[in-house]
């Protein structure tokens, strides 16, 4: 993290997908340039590509939970996005991240199962797009 740009680190609660994003300027970066997530659900962390200078979790009238992130851009200033709304960013496709978990068997008593078990490995796919998207998996 940027030391000399700290104050503009921030964070976002995402309830939908159970995660917070925190959102810094990395290296020499004075604008957020770097999101590492914490998926509270999975128990993961793991990098997300968005940049931005400010988000939000809002509701509305018919859903409970719209996150809006504003531009880091100083030259693009002022845009505003409705994250998870479309296959682009700013008109730039955008790369999923992959995101696994080592999953335990159970024991008699409900607890994991030491690691000399067996280990499951799985992959929860989710998808939100419009009609005409391709996607490749």
């Amino acid at each position: 993290m940027n030391y000399g740009s700290r104050q503009k680190t921030h964070a976002l609660h995402d309830t939908t997908r159970n995660e917070v994003v925190w959102m810094f300027a990395a290296d020499s970066a004075t604008e957020p340039s770097t999101s590492v997530v914490w998926n509270y659900r999975w128990g993961v962390w793991y990098e997300r590509e968005w940049t931005f200078s400010s988000a939000v979790q809002l509701e509305t009238s018919t859903e409970a939970a719209v996150l809006i992130g504003g531009s880091s851009s100083l030259t693009a200033g002022g845009i505003a996005y409705e994250l998870w709304n479309s296959n682009t960013f700013n008109g730039v496709g955008f790369d999923a991240q992959w995101m696994t978990k080592t999953l335990y068997g159970v024991s008699d008593q409900g607890q994991p199962v030491p690691a000399y078990q067996k280990r499951f490995r799985w992959a929860d796919l989710l998808f939100k797009t419009n009609q005409d998207v391709d996607i490749t998996v």
